[in-house]
Formats: structure tokens, C-alpha cells, sequence
């Protein structure tokens, strides 16, 4: 026993008892991608869990940590869900969740608006790099045509021959 203050005492506890003192964690988080685990609280797990309308066993089962997840949210960009999927070896579905658990809920949908947008741009540039075609008369507007030349062009001539 010590006594290092004015009517302190601390009682020496051995390390034995310490570690059985001690109990896992139920709000241990592991990163689904690293591996890493860090200590959460039930509040935070809670909240967590009710902001995404899911349980807290499910919120664990996707949780990456926020290394993790900028790297994850970079190919996904990069490759798309499928490829950060196949080189994961998850479900295309895992990774959605992994990436709208942990972080911005919007973060898919700014994706998939950012190459819409893209791609209209795109579209609309190849549509003005085109040349345009000359209009082409349907057949039988062009046959209309040149028949009404024919009857124009001898009715001139029977014209002419009267008159000479």
C-alpha cells in the first residue's frame, strides 16, 4: 500500500486480477477492408444504426474506417462498385453499404449524378462534332418531282412549237 497524499490510499491491484477484471468489448469495430478495430460506445452505435435504419449488428458487419473508406470511395470512383467489388472480393450490394454506412449517405448518388452529367456532355459534344447530313427526299417525293419538271418542261415546248 501506498500513501501518496493528505488521507489518499491506493490499493495495489496485481496484473492477474487486472486482466480478469478486465471483459471484451461488445462495442469493438473492425474495418471490413484493413482489418484494424478501434473501441466504440453503445450510443454511438445506436445513433449510427438508427440513422441508416439498420441494426447495430448490421452497422458492425459494415463498418471500414475512414482511411479506409477515402481509399474505397476512390476506386469506386475509379472503377465503379463492380470493380471495387471484384477486387474486394465482396458483393456489389457490400460495397454500397460500406461505403453509404460509413460517411456521407449521398455519396452513390452525387456519384451516379456526376456521370450522368458526364455523359450528356459527352453525347451532346459527339451530336455537334457530327456532320449533318443533307435531307434526302423520300423516293416518291423525288419522283413527284421530276415528273411535274417533265410535264412543265413539255407543256413550254408545245408552248414554243404553237407559237413558231
Amino acid at each position: 500500500m501506498k500513501f501518496p497524499g493528505f488521507g489518499s490510499i491506493i490499493i495495489g491491484v496485481s496484473e492477474r486480477n487486472k486482466q480478469i477484471m478486465k471483459k471484451e468489448s461488445s462495442n469493438k469495430l473492425v474495418c471490413q477492408i484493413t482489418g484494424s478495430t478501434r473501441i466504440s460506445n453503445k450510443e454511438y452505435l445506436a445513433n449510427k444504426a438508427q440513422k441508416y435504419g439498420i441494426t447495430v449488428v448490421e452497422f458492425k458487419a459494415f463498418y471500414v474506417s475512414k482511411n479506409a473508406v477515402k481509399g474505397l470511395r476512390a476506386e469506386v470512383e475509379q472503377n465503379g462498385v463492380v470493380g471495387a467489388a471484384a477486387s474486394h472480393n465482396r458483393t456489389e450490394e457490400d460495397i454500397r453499404k460500406m461505403v453509404s454506412y460509413n460517411g456521407s449517405i449521398m455519396f452513390l448518388t452525387r456519384l451516379r449524378e456526376k456521370r450522368d452529367k458526364a455523359l450528356k456532355a459527352r453525347l451532346q459534344q459527339e451530336k455537334k462534332a457530327q456532320p449533318t447530313a443533307p435531307k434526302v427526299e423520300s423516293t416518291s417525293d423525288h419522283d413527284r418531282k421530276l415528273a411535274r419538271r417533265r410535264e412543265l418542261y413539255a407543256q413550254k415546248k408545245r408552248q414554243e412549237l404553237i407559237a413558231a
